[in-house]
This record gives structure tokens, sequence and C-alpha cells, in this order.
């Protein structure tokens, strides 16, 4: 009998309470008998509901925005309010150019060698 995506939920956090020390997503895996992805997956949305319930403030810094749907989770890049200009005060700004690494991600102005 397969068990219930929420349940699978409730096992992986099971496993992690009853665990004395760090454990790694194989182990969890095993424990829950579901594939190590399934168990992987329900972690880290298990990390993006809490930070959506108990710190949203910080989305908008991440490199990515996770949104999630009534069908799942999709992903956006993050909307930052513009800096330095009265006139785009409170409006939000996509973002511009590139980071460190050449990877998008910076703000405008930001390690795209200017």
């Amino acid at each position: 009998m397969r068990q219930g995506y929420a349940q699978v939920r409730n096992d992986v956090l099971q496993v992690i309470y009853d665990s004395k020390e760090p454990i790694d997503v194989n182990t969890i895996a095993k424990r829950v008998r579901v594939h190590w992805f399934t168990a992987y997956r329900a972690i880290m949305e298990i990390i993006l509901d809490d930070i959506m319930d108990h710190h949203p403030e910080i989305l908008d810094d991440l490199s990515v925005r996770p949104i999630k749907t009534t069908r799942g989770w999709v992903f956006a890049k993050p909307v930052r309010p513009a800096r330095g200009s009265a006139q785009g005060a409170g409006e939000a700004q996509p973002v511009v150019g590139t980071g460190p690494h050449g990877l998008p991600g910076a703000r405008s102005g930001e390690g795209d060698g200017e």
C-alpha cells in the first residue's frame, strides 16, 4: 500500500526528530521507505513552508523566489525594491546584472564591472 505524500512528510519529520545526531537524506529515505528524492523533496518543502510561514521577509533576499501554488511549487527570479531613487521608492524592481561568478542575481550595478 502506497502512503500519501502528507504522511511521507510527517514520517520524514519523525525520523529527523527521533535521530540523536544529524541524519542524511539516504538514511531518512530508507527509514521512511521512499526514494531518496522523495525524502529530499519532503525536507525541502518543509523548510520552504517554514520560511514562508515564519520569515516571509527573507524571500526577496533569496537567489530564487519560491512560490507555492495549489499544484505545487514554481520558482521565479526575486523582486527587490529599487535603491537610491525617490521615484522608485517602494516599487519592486526586477533583478538585473550578474553576480560575482557571472551568474544572474546581483542588483543593478553590482558585479557587472562598473
